[in-house]
């Protein structure tokens, strides 16, 4: 717990507070990634050791899940903000679909040796709101 905490601090994930301060919730979700893409940026190696290593240790496991979790509960928050604006019901498959977009190995997957946070910020965007309609 400590050593996510400490990520979570050091890579800006508390900046996530300002997402749910946007008056529209397509700026919303625009700043929930921005967000995330610089956490994930902030220590793509740890990051991504932890993602393996939490597949072999049980424990590790439940507590990256459960930290996942928050990720999966704040999406379907926006998603009912994008409702109350127009949007479509959220449904399950929606928050599955940003959830897997927001996740450290989408972000893995589309940042290049020589990546730029804003730039992978920009494609998740652009296929969230494809996602969306």
């Amino acid at each position: 717990q400590a050593l996510f905490d400490a990520l979570a601090e050091r890579g800006g994930i508390y900046d996530l507070a300002n997402a749910f301060r946007e008056d529209h919730a397509l700026d919303a979700l625009s700043s929930f990634i921005a967000t995330f893409t610089r956490f994930w940026a902030s220590d793509r190696l740890v990051f991504r050791r932890l993602h393996g290593l939490a597949g072999i240790d049980p424990k590790l496991g439940d507590v990256l899940h459960a930290r996942q979790e928050w990720r999966r509960e704040a999406l379907v928050a926006l998603l009912k903000k994008h409702q109350k604006e127009g949007g479509a019901r959220p449904t399950k498959r929606a928050v599955d679909v940003l959830y897997m977009l927001t996740s450290f190995e989408t972000f893995d997957l589309l940042a290049d040796d020589d990546f730029a946070a804003k730039r992978v910020a920009r494609e998740i965007e652009r296929l969230v709101r494809a996602t969306l309609g």
